[in-house]
């Protein structure tokens, strides 16, 4: 099923890449991001890595992400929010959507987001990755780098 789902993913974001046009539409972006949750104790097995295709138009953003830990916990974030540019290459975000985890149903999720845009291509960018559920919060700290196509 993981398999499935990652070559559909792989072939969806590929055909929307290669029928973009940069002259109007959306803009896209992709990148690793490795996410790190707040806790007490932080080890290898803790860590999760993951991939983010983001659309981009104007300053509103969709999200779409993958991440993987290393027990092979899926978790599939699907976000829509804005970007304020508070300069030329410092943006604050806030997304809001929802996270589907591997074998259970879709959970509330916003994230908190800072970007620096190291040049027109490249943006360093770290987030916050908030899931509610019952009152309950899982938090996760997110390291990224942004290749915009």
């Amino acid at each position: 099923m993981k398999k499935k789902f990652l070559l559909v993913f792989a072939l969806v974001s590929s055909l929307v890449v290669f029928g973009q046009d940069h002259k109007k539409g959306w803009d896209v972006s992709v990148g690793p991001t490795l996410f790190v949750p707040m806790a007490k104790t932080v080890d290898w097995n803790s860590k999760a890595w993951g991939q983010t295709v983001k659309f981009n138009k104007n300053n509103m953003v969709v999200t779409l992400g993958f991440m993987q830990d290393k027990n092979n916990f899926v978790v599939a974030p699907v976000l829509i929010g804005g970007r304020k540019h508070l300069n030329h290459n410092l943006q604050l975000g806030l997304d809001a959507g929802v996270t589907f985890f591997h074998g259970q149903k879709g959970q509330f999720t916003y994230v908190p987001s800072l970007g620096y845009k190291i040049n027109k291509k490249w943006c360093l960018e770290q987030s916050l990755l908030r899931t509610i559920k019952g009152g309950k919060t899982t938090n996760r700290v997110g390291f990224g780098l942004i290749y915009n196509l």
